[in-house]
């Protein structure tokens, strides 16, 4: 499965990530191997970076529940990608993402190698 991020909203980042552990947990309880990719980019792209730049000071407590979303599913073996275009929008250089996020050069360009491999695309906008 590959869920693609593009929210900029942090409270409903917070929610769609907790959907998501949901979603990894019932499918592992189901007996399926879970084989996930989740893909940021746009707004959602400000939440996975190191520290506590890129956010407003409002954003900054649910900038740290999503940075531990993605730590925990990192663990899982879940893979984090970002686009780097939207990194560039946003003028985010690689290196300030957090260790566990792989910058892709263009997300639509790896979403669709992910659907030719049979993957499912799963919006979360």
């Amino acid at each position: 499965v590959y869920f693609d991020v593009s929210l900029k909203d942090d409270k409903l980042l917070v929610f769609r990530m907790e959907l998501l552990d949901r979603t990894f947990k019932q499918m592992e309880e189901a007996g399926l191997e879970v084989t996930g990719v989740v893909g940021f980019r746009g707004g959602a792209s400000r939440f996975i970076t190191k520290g506590d730049d890129y956010v407003l000071e409002d954003e900054v407590g649910n900038k740290r529940k999503i940075q531990d979303w993605v730590t925990r599913f990192a663990k899982k073996g879940i893979v984090i990608e970002q686009c780097f275009i939207a990194a560039d929008i946003f003028d985010i250089p690689a290196e300030d993402f957090l260790p566990e996020v792989t910058v892709v050069g263009n997300g639509y360009i790896s979403l669709a190698g992910y659907q030719a491999q049979g993957y499912s695309v799963i919006p979360m906008d």
